[in-house]
C-alpha cells in the first residue's frame, strides 16, 4: 500500500490519523487539567477511547489504483499499439467478454483519433494521441484523447457503407460515454464500461 503522506499536525494515537486543531485543544485542555503522568495517560486514554479525541478527524481517502496512460503517434499503427496495451493493462480478474469490449472500444476511438483528430502544424502534442485507462466507482474507465476540435458522434450509415460505424458501436458497448473539451484545446472521448 502507498504510503499517505501527513501533514506536522499530532496524530491520533492508534490510527496515525493527523488531529485538527479542535483536537488539539482537547487534548491540550486535559493535559493541563492532569496532575501527573498517570492522569496525563489517562485522561489522553478517556479521550480516545470515548472517541471524542478521534471523531472530528476524518479519515483519510484510500489510494486509488494510478490509471494506465499511453500517447501513441498519429499514425495507423497506433491502433493495434493501444488495443494490445490496453489488454496487457487490465485487471486479472477482468472477464474475458468484458476485456474484448474494451480492446473494442479502444480501436474504434484510436481509429478515429488518428483518421480526425489531429491538427496540422502545431506543437510537439499535435500530432499524438493519448490513451488513459482506470477503474473507479465499479466501471472501467477510457480515455481518447486528441488535439482535433471535431466531436464524435453516432451515425447510421447505409447498408453499403465501409465505415461510420464506430461510435455505433461504442454507444451499444458502452454504459456511458461523453466527449470533454480538453482546456489547451482539442477533446477527450471517455467511455465507462460496467465491470461484471
Amino acid at each position: 500500500m502507498p504510503e499517505v503522506h501527513r501533514t506536522s499536525m499530532p496524530a491520533c494515537p492508534r490510527t496515525g490519523v493527523p488531529a485538527s486543531g479542535e483536537v488539539g485543544h482537547r487534548l491540550r485542555r486535559a493535559l493541563r487539567s492532569s496532575r501527573s503522568c498517570r492522569h496525563l495517560a489517562c485522561a489522553a486514554e478517556e479521550l480516545v477511547m470515548s472517541g471524542s479525541l478521534c471523531s472530528v478527524v476524518p479519515c483519510p481517502p484510500s489510494i486509488p489504483p494510478v490509471p494506465s496512460h499511453w500517447s501513441f503517434p498519429v499514425e495507423p499503427v497506433s491502433v493495434g499499439c493501444a488495443r494490445r496495451a490496453v489488454a496487457a493493462a487490465l485487471l486479472r480478474d477482468c472477464p474475458p467478454e468484458l476485456a474484448d469490449e474494451l480492446v473494442l472500444v479502444t480501436s474504434e476511438l484510436v481509429t478515429n483519433a488518428v483518421r480526425y483528430g489531429f491538427r496540422s502544424g502545431g506543437g510537439p502534442g499535435a500530432r499524438r494521441v493519448e490513451v488513459v485507462l482506470w477503474t473507479a466507482d465499479g466501471y472501467y474507465w477510457l480515455a481518447v484523447s486528441d488535439p482535433g476540435a471535431g466531436r464524435p458522434r453516432v451515425g447510421l450509415p447505409g447498408r453499403t457503407a465501409c465505415g461510420g460505424r464506430g461510435m455505433l458501436l461504442v454507444d451499444r458497448v458502452a454504459a456511458a460515454w461523453a466527449v470533454v473539451a480538453r482546456p489547451g484545446g482539442g477533446k477527450s472521448v471517455v467511455v465507462g464500461l460496467g465491470r461484471r
